[in-house]
């Protein structure tokens, strides 16, 4: 696996296996920290297996031993490019040094991938469909059921306490988005979300049915996060 954005703390093919970021990487040298808007921000990578589950995960880069679901895990197919077009940031740690892992477990083992991330206000980052896009033969399924094994760190549930955000409007943990079948052309809904959920929100949905429409977008992305961060 090869992550492309956020900016990889590093790529070494030989200890890719090596928890949690593939390597033997300076985790509190921060000079390519990347700034992700609450609104939502990409993430691109290119899987090098045909089949693998993939986790996305957070951790306060003063406690690796504890990490938080962004998204839910995804089942991912494709040796290809694959890119989550507008993923929420986590409310709780704005303006904090954040670590994000991206593992992907294949039959031959897990491989990860870390970035420096900071979470700032703001508004979901402008689609670039010139870095954003899937390859052919991309799909991608949420793992229902999934209890995460992952080493190095559990997961961790975050509290139920509504947070205010400049600018992100008053976010409840009773918001959730619901998606049935990806490859069918269904779309993502919003269900049991207040009224004053983020705009951030309601845009990321109209994102990706926009890309489920033209047939182009084949996997589940971004608003499935809604659940994680929405606390």
């Amino acid at each position: 696996m090869v992550l492309y954005q956020p900016t990889s703390l590093g790529f070494d093919d030989e200890h890719q296996a090596t928890g949690p970021c593939g390597g033997d990487y300076a985790l509190t040298a921060r000079n390519n920290e990347t700034e992700w808007p609450l609104g939502g921000y990409p993430i691109i990578d290119y899987s090098t297996h045909p089949k693998t589950l993939c986790t996305y995960r957070i951790a306060l880069l003063s406690d690796l031993t504890s990490w938080v679901d962004l998204i839910p895990p995804l089942n991912q197919g494709g040796i290809a490019r694959f890119c989550l077009p507008s993923v929420p940031g986590y409310i709780p740690w704005v303006s904090q040094q954040v670590v994000l892992q991206i593992a992907q477990s294949a039959p031959d083992g897990i491989n990860y991938q870390c970035a420096a991330i900071k979470f700032v206000p703001g508004d979901a980052l402008p689609l670039d469909k010139k870095e954003c896009y899937n390859s052919s033969g991309v799909t991608a399924a949420v793992a229902v059921g999934f209890t995460s094994t992952m080493p190095w760190g559990s997961v961790v549930t975050p509290s139920n306490t509504a947070i205010s955000s400049g600018g992100m409007g008053s976010l409840s943990p009773s918001a959730t988005a619901t998606v049935s079948k990806i490859n069918d052309g269904t779309t993502l809904t919003q269900s049991s979300a207040p009224t004053a959920t983020s705009k951030a929100v309601s845009g990321a949905i109209m994102a990706v049915n926009g890309y489920l429409d033209v047939g182009v977008w084949m996997v589940l992305a971004v608003s499935l996060g809604i659940g994680a961060w929405l606390v």
